[in-house]
């Protein structure tokens, strides 16, 4: 078990913070261009790192300095630049979003683990002061049992009688 004198989140939320971050995360989604894809369109798509975007901004350069003039009117410049613009603009912000997002994931695994791990110890003292026949403590104990009942392993033990004595 855990040491329960251990405890890495010691604070509270003010609902209003987490009102205030909501609404800007709101704000900002509203403003982005929406687009939602597929699980199939995600698998299908190229994905950009450093030296793929190098190259892009490469093809790019290659394609002002006279590169359009053999290649099919199809093919868009105008649109292929302002993709990059919106993925250099969208850098920062994606690295700023992660940030935020593997604090509160931590935040969040902290206050859960540090919740329950008191919680499952409490647990166990309700058991065994049940099982000693403590006032109360009985009551306690069947109202948090069935949390556990349909598990295998370790189960909290279900019966206070002492176990008959072996037969001869």
């Amino acid at each position: 078990m855990q040491n329960l004198n251990i405890n890495l989140l010691d604070e509270t939320i003010d609902p209003a913070i987490i009102t205030t971050a909501i609404d800007a995360l709101n704000a900002l989604l509203s403003a982005l261009p929406r687009i939602a894809l597929t699980p199939e369109q995600l698998r299908s798509m190229l994905s950009i790192n450093v030296d793929n975007k190098i190259f892009v901004e490469d093809v790019l350069t290659v394609i002002g300095n006279g590169g359009d003039s053999y290649l099919p009117n199809y093919l868009n410049e105008t649109a292929m630049r302002k993709d990059l613009e919106v993925k250099n603009a969208l850098a920062p912000l994606l690295n700023k979003l992660q940030t935020a997002l593997t604090r509160v994931n931590d935040l969040d695994r902290v206050a859960g683990h540090e919740s329950y791990a008191m919680a499952l110890g409490i647990y166990k003292i309700t058991e065994a002061a049940a099982m000693a026949g403590v006032p109360d403590a009985r009551t306690a104990y069947e109202s948090l049992k069935p949390r556990f009942e349909r598990q295998g392993g370790g189960r909290p033990a279900t019966n206070f009688a002492p176990p008959a004595p072996p037969a001869e």
